[in-house]
């Protein structure tokens, strides 16, 4: 279900030069992101534990700019 949220505009460039920066594919992924890191915060859900191999394939793919790998390791740990 969409939701739709105000956001200033200098919150707004940062959040598009993240995506510019390809951190992250869209700024909806880094909104989730965020809302999920604030969720984990307040005790509200718990994090799912990443094995050192899942984070060095996201690290991996970052770097190397491979949205194809990126997508894929997000699916298989149920982060989309």
């Amino acid at each position: 279900m969409p939701v739709s949220v105000d956001i200033p505009d200098e919150m707004k460039r940062l959040i598009d030069r993240s995506v510019e920066n390809g951190l992250y594919n869209s700024r909806s992924e880094l909104i989730r992101e965020a809302i999920r890191n604030y969720l984990e915060s307040e005790g509200l859900v718990e994090r799912k534990k990443l094995s050192a191999d899942a984070i060095e394939s996201i690290r991996n793919a970052r770097e190397n700019d491979d949205h194809e790998t990126l997508e894929q390791v997000k699916k298989e740990l149920g982060l989309q």
